[in-house]
């Protein structure tokens, strides 16, 4: 059987996917049936790049589109929700009734394409900022229909035509409007992500980032309707710690953390899904040797490893850094060394050049705004080792990086650069380094403390320099 792993692995990124792809793999987990029930007015989902936020919030899209119902589904990005207005002039309260009035400016706009009517134009000013305060207590559609047709009614000169006259001029998109203006049971959801997609960590972008998730969630949870979905990352959910909503808001966070059984599961169902469409084969499993069979038709397994041999899904896993999507991008990258093969552990090898180039970028986008230099800190180990004690971590960043830029370099998560294991905490804290103690590998999101800890000050923890980056950073295995 010729694999095409590109299409077992599909796109990196959820918006891109298939609706039907996505759905076959996606991996239902804790608190995640919280996004599609309608008693939830607010919800922000949390994690680190590349951990699933954006597959979360399409696969709520998909399953409320599927209910028979009047319910509107809007999926937008951040910053088209925002536009191109300048932010910098304006103070908090500002920006937050300027995001209530666009996220009613959008809902507007999606009525409109219901009814027939083309409010594609977001220039147009459905609503005003004074009328925000009386939507309070009142059905969204209801109060934002009348909104449309009042525009309508300018736009086509017909402003003296009461709104009986226009829907019965109208006729069939006006049937539909008055069946939203009706229907007591109809909700709009809002699904926004990548609100934080270009944050910087000074102080404009936290005010627009923190004041879009106060807005959101007041709006939310002041009108009959509305249902707000959105997500966040750690790393930036970080940065806003000492915005003063913050602590309001912690109750409408949903985590998603690294669970090395939900990221082998995900590779599982592209897997089956892929033998199901190519073969006619239906992959479920009921015994463990079943799931082995199923990864055996597209990996050699088990492989070669650390003078043994473990399950490929373990390989990768090691290799790519655990994260869904970084398991999926290293399976297609390996997948082209494989032509139409399995994938071999030396498919694996031949393609970590490039993979770990690709990741260093990635981290370098996901934390450039906790410090700017990060990527010349990376290639200050390369050559290097893999494997170091705290104290001789220390001394590397400070023979090979500090020594070096001392008088130049930035701020670290806020904080002015006084020591070199601030940068050591901080490679730890982006995964650059994991640590090895008690015969396991320990992240930070499992020990955030773990630089500081006791065990670490005394050197009895060995800090390793993460598998997918020693290949690129020639790396002395």
């Amino acid at each position: 059987m010729k694999i095409n792993h590109r299409k077992i692995f599909g796109a990196d990124a959820a918006e891109y996917e298939d609706e039907e792809k996505l759905s076959s793999y996606f991996v239902i987990q804790n608190e995640f049936e919280r996004f599609t029930d309608s008693d939830e007015k607010f919800l922000i989902v949390k994690a680190k790049k590349g951990m699933g936020k954006s597959s979360l919030l399409r696969h709520t899209s998909i399953e409320i589109k599927k209910k028979e119902n009047t319910d509107i589904v809007i999926e937008i990005k951040g910053n088209e929700l925002l536009g191109l207005i300048e932010t910098k002039s304006l103070d908090n309260n500002q920006l937050e009734n300027l995001w209530k009035k666009n996220i009613c400016n959008r809902i507007c706009i999606e009525i409109g394409k219901n009814i027939g009517f083309a409010a594609t134009d977001t220039s147009i000013n459905f609503v005003e900022s004074a009328e925000l305060e009386g939507f309070k207590e009142k059905n969204i559609i209801s109060i934002l229909a009348k909104n449309v047709i009042r525009i309508f009614k300018i736009q086509n000169g017909t402003e003296k035509i009461s709104d009986t006259e226009i829907r019965e001029d109208l006729k069939s998109p006006h049937q539909q409007l008055i069946r939203y203006q009706e229907s007591k049971d109809s909700n709009v959801w809002l699904i926004v992500d990548d609100i934080d997609a270009k944050f910087q960590d000074d102080e404009n972008n936290r005010i627009v980032v923190s004041s879009f998730f106060s807005a959101a969630c007041a709006i939310a949870h002041s009108v009959y309707g509305l249902k707000i979905r959105s997500s966040v990352r750690s790393d930036v959910w970080t940065s806003l710690r000492n915005i003063e909503d913050q602590d309001k808001l912690r109750d409408f966070i949903v985590d998603i953390h690294q669970n090395d059984a939900i990221s082998e599961e995900i590779i599982f169902n592209k897997i089956s899904a892929y033998l199901k469409k190519t073969t006619g084969i239906d992959a479920h499993y009921k015994y463990p040797r079943d799931k082995i069979n199923v990864i055996s038709k597209v990996f050699e397994n088990p492989m070669n490893w650390n003078k043994g041999s473990a399950n490929a899904l373990i390989v990768l896993k090691v290799l790519a850094g655990g994260r869904p999507r970084w398991m999926g991008q290293l399976c297609k990258e390996a997948g082209k060394k494989a032509g139409g093969n399995k994938i071999t552990l030396q498919d694996f090898i031949s393609a970590m050049p490039n993979f770990g180039r690709d990741k260093i970028s990635d981290i370098e986008k996901e934390h450039k705004h906790q410090f700017d230099q990060i990527n010349s800190l990376i290639n200050s180990f390369r050559a290097g080792s893999k494997d170091y004690t705290r104290h001789k971590l220390i001394q590397r960043i400070e023979n090979f990086y500090t020594t070096k830029n001392k008088s130049k370099i930035s701020k670290i998560n806020g904080a002015p650069f006084k020591a070199s294991e601030q940068l050591a905490k901080f490679l730890f804290e982006v995964e650059f380094f994991v640590a090895f103690a008690n015969n396991d590998y320990i992240n930070f999101e499992q020990s955030p403390d773990l630089f500081d800890s006791p065990e670490s000050l005394s050197n009895t923890i060995k800090w390793t320099i993460n598998s997918s980056y020693r290949n690129y950073l020639n790396i002395n295995q």
